[in-house]
Order: C-alpha cells, then sequence, then structure tokens
C-alpha cells in the first residue's frame, strides 16, 4: 500500500519546530561546556609543561630536548626504509649546509 505525502503533512508543526530547536539548543550548551572544559584542561597541562621545562632546564639542555623529541615523533611515524632514506638525506644535507 501507499502512502500519499502531501506538502502539508511533510512539514513540521510549528510546536514540533520548537521542541526540536529546544532540544537542538540543550545538545549544544551540553556541548559548548564540554568543549570550554576541554580547552580548560588544555591551557592547565600547557602551563604544567612550561613549569617542567623550567624545572629542568639547568639539569639539561631543553633546547636540544625539544628538538629532539620532534625529531622523534617524526621518526616514529616513518618506516624502517624510510628511516633510512631520511637519514641518508639529512647526511647530504648536513655535508652541504
Amino acid at each position: 500500500m501507499r502512502r500519499h505525502y502531501t506538502k502539508h503533512s511533510a512539514q513540521l508543526t510549528n510546536d514540533q519546530r520548537k521542541g526540536n530547536f529546544m532540544a537542538n539548543t540543550e545538545v549544544l550548551k551540553e556541548f559548548i561546556e564540554k568543549v570550554k572544559h576541554l580547552e580548560t584542561e588544555k591551557e592547565e597541562l600547557k602551563e604544567y609543561e612550561k613549569q617542567l621545562y623550567v624545572e629542568y632546564k639547568d639539569q639539561l639542555d631543553v633546547k636540544a630536548f625539544k628538538y629532539a623529541l620532534r625529531i622523534a615523533k617524526i621518526k616514529q611515524k616513518l618506516t624502517q626504509t624510510e628511516d633510512a632514506e631520511v637519514d641518508q638525506q639529512v647526511e647530504v644535507l648536513l655535508e652541504r649546509f
């Protein structure tokens, strides 16, 4: 059995639209609060990281460590073949610069 839809039956009533809007508004408010909470946590972690570097600056070369950390993160993503290729290219670059 086929149902026939008219333009009127496909439209939401004002009350239905208002209900959907209110539900979406509540969901949006909840989402915004969670995002704001995460942003606050990220800022707190950044501040803690800065303090950690300050704490260790007299015990190790923090600048060198930051470079090493970046390199390690990049190399971790490479396959063995890519890693060997990168090492070779870096050697050549260091000779030329």
